[in-house]
């Protein structure tokens, strides 16, 4: 994925949303980042929100995240019976 990927940001200070809750917001529930998040060191849980550009399901898609220090990342994307999660990070 590019740079140019449209990217969304929700911030949850408790850390108690559901990716189904998620999921189901607005897309006004979000706001729109233009370059990346950069939240420095806080407690907070961060979604955010893309969409793929269209590509060729016989080749692999890199989701590329920066620092290399991040404690924890789940990636959530459907499955047709709910939510697939990879989790990630340095924890």
């Amino acid at each position: 994925m590019g740079v140019e990927t449209p990217l969304a940001a929700l911030e949850d200070r408790a850390g108690e949303l559901t990716v189904e809750q998620v999921a189901n917001m607005p897309d006004t529930s979000f706001r729109a980042l233009s370059e990346g998040l950069s939240a420095g060191y806080t407690d907070s849980v961060y979604w955010l929100k893309f969409s793929p550009p269209a590509f060729d399901r016989s080749n692999d898609l890199l989701l590329e995240l920066s620092p290399t220090y991040l404690d924890e990342i789940e990636l959530y994307e459907p499955d047709g019976k709910g939510w697939r999660n990879r989790p990630s990070g340095d924890h």
